[in-house]
């Protein structure tokens, strides 16, 4: 059988990033999609243009989506995973999956767009690890 083909996003400067690559490179083949975050609204916009413009070029040769952790850059890849009928995983952790009342913490601390959006995308994705 031959090795499963991952294409991995993750935004920002992650160590947990770069340590899951290094350790699924061991096993698979491992493209890579990053977001960036710039400083300035222009550059994220920017970043995050170029960076679902790669996530829609990596998308057709590859078997699963992993994205680490839950924000913006996780919705297109996984709903992009669903129409092509990908596998999607989302690795969950910190401000993505808590709801901390007392320290205003959390995704799911107020309603928002990007809550809503990341209960539309976790539904959406295969499987959710923490």
């Amino acid at each position: 059988m031959y090795p499963k083909k991952i294409l991995y996003c993750f935004a920002g400067s992650s160590v947990f990033g770069y340590r899951d690559i290094e350790m699924l490179q061991n096993e698979y083949v491992v493209s890579v999609s990053h977001f960036d975050l710039k400083d300035t609204f222009f550059g994220k916009a920017w970043s995050y243009l170029k960076y679902n413009f790669d996530v829609v070029w990596k998308i057709i040769f590859i078997d699963v989506v992993i994205v680490n952790f839950g924000s913006w850059h996780t919705i297109f890849p996984v709903f992009l995973a669903k129409i092509f009928g990908k596998k999607s995983i989302i690795i969950l952790g910190g401000f993505d999956a808590g709801n901390i009342p007392s320290l205003q913490y959390g995704v799911f601390h107020k309603p928002s767009r990007l809550q809503w959006l990341m209960r539309k995308t976790y539904q959406a994705a295969t499987y959710l690890v923490r």
